[in-house]
Protein backbone atom coordinates (compact mmCIF):
# COMPACT_ATOMS: atom_id res chain seq x y z
CA UNK A 1 0.00 0.00 0.00
CA UNK A 2 1.02 3.11 -1.04
CA UNK A 3 1.75 6.20 1.55
CA UNK A 4 -0.80 8.21 -0.58
CA UNK A 5 -3.31 5.41 0.28
CA UNK A 6 -2.97 5.25 3.59
CA UNK A 7 -2.78 9.13 4.13
CA UNK A 8 -6.31 8.96 2.09
CA UNK A 9 -7.33 6.32 4.31
CA UNK A 10 -6.31 7.83 7.87
CA UNK A 11 -8.29 11.22 6.83
CA UNK A 12 -11.51 9.57 6.19
CA UNK A 13 -11.38 7.25 9.10
CA UNK A 14 -10.92 10.61 10.96
CA UNK A 15 -13.71 12.27 8.86
CA UNK A 16 -16.38 9.64 9.82
CA UNK A 17 -14.93 9.96 13.11
CA UNK A 18 -15.60 13.52 13.55
CA UNK A 19 -19.26 13.03 11.75
CA UNK A 20 -20.38 10.12 14.17
CA UNK A 21 -19.45 12.15 16.51
CA UNK A 22 -21.20 14.92 16.21
CA UNK A 23 -24.27 13.08 14.98
CA UNK A 24 -24.13 11.20 18.43
CA UNK A 25 -23.87 14.72 20.38
CA UNK A 26 -26.26 16.73 17.98
CA UNK A 27 -28.88 14.12 19.36
CA UNK A 28 -27.89 13.79 22.92
CA UNK A 29 -28.22 17.88 22.82
CA UNK A 30 -31.86 17.50 21.33
CA UNK A 31 -32.73 14.92 24.46
CA UNK A 32 -31.32 16.99 27.10
CA UNK A 33 -33.41 20.46 25.83
CA UNK A 34 -36.75 17.87 25.85
CA UNK A 35 -35.97 16.66 28.87
CA UNK A 36 -35.40 20.08 30.40
CA UNK A 37 -39.24 20.74 30.11
CA UNK A 38 -40.62 19.05 33.33
CA UNK A 39 -44.05 19.16 33.43
CA UNK A 40 -45.70 21.65 30.76
CA UNK A 41 -49.08 22.82 29.43
CA UNK A 42 -49.69 23.99 26.05
CA UNK A 43 -53.01 25.21 24.30
CA UNK A 44 -53.17 24.21 20.36
CA UNK A 45 -55.34 26.37 17.96
CA UNK A 46 -57.34 23.57 15.87
CA UNK A 47 -59.56 25.26 14.07
CA UNK A 48 -62.79 26.72 15.81
CA UNK A 49 -61.21 25.95 18.93
CA UNK A 50 -58.20 25.21 21.05
CA UNK A 51 -56.62 21.77 22.39
CA UNK A 52 -54.80 21.71 25.78
CA UNK A 53 -51.86 19.60 26.19
CA UNK A 54 -50.90 18.84 29.50
CA UNK A 55 -47.10 16.51 29.23
CA UNK A 56 -45.98 15.08 32.83
CA UNK A 57 -42.59 14.67 34.15
CA UNK A 58 -42.44 10.96 32.87
CA UNK A 59 -43.37 11.78 29.41
CA UNK A 60 -47.21 11.12 29.93
CA UNK A 61 -49.52 13.25 27.67
CA UNK A 62 -53.04 14.26 28.01
CA UNK A 63 -55.01 15.69 25.35
CA UNK A 64 -57.90 17.34 25.97
CA UNK A 65 -60.16 18.27 23.06
CA UNK A 66 -58.66 17.21 19.69
CA UNK A 67 -60.61 19.10 17.28
CA UNK A 68 -60.19 17.47 13.70
CA UNK A 69 -56.80 15.24 12.74
CA UNK A 70 -55.29 17.77 10.22
CA UNK A 71 -55.53 20.50 12.60
CA UNK A 72 -54.28 18.75 15.58
CA UNK A 73 -51.24 16.96 13.71
CA UNK A 74 -49.12 19.82 13.12
CA UNK A 75 -49.31 21.56 16.68
CA UNK A 76 -48.40 18.35 18.38
CA UNK A 77 -45.57 17.61 16.25
CA UNK A 78 -43.82 20.84 17.72
CA UNK A 79 -44.65 19.92 21.43
CA UNK A 80 -44.43 16.04 21.83
CA UNK A 81 -40.38 15.27 20.86
CA UNK A 82 -40.39 13.25 17.87
CA UNK A 83 -38.90 9.77 19.79
CA UNK A 84 -42.64 9.97 21.62
CA UNK A 85 -45.73 9.75 18.87
CA UNK A 86 -47.97 7.97 22.00
CA UNK A 87 -50.67 10.04 23.63
CA UNK A 88 -51.47 8.31 26.42
CA UNK A 89 -54.96 10.01 27.44
CA UNK A 90 -57.38 12.02 25.23
CA UNK A 91 -60.70 13.77 26.96
CA UNK A 92 -63.25 15.11 24.84
CA UNK A 93 -65.47 17.31 27.03
CA UNK A 94 -68.54 17.18 24.87
CA UNK A 95 -69.27 15.53 21.40
CA UNK A 96 -69.20 17.86 19.16
CA UNK A 97 -67.83 17.81 15.83
CA UNK A 98 -64.94 20.61 16.72
CA UNK A 99 -63.74 19.07 19.60
CA UNK A 100 -63.38 15.38 18.24
CA UNK A 101 -62.92 14.32 14.52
Amino acid sequence: MSKNNSNFLILMCFRILITVLFSCSSLFLIFLEYKKDREKGVFLAVGQGHSFLLRLEDGTDFLFDTGAYANIAHPLSKEIPFWDRTIEHVYISHPDRDHME
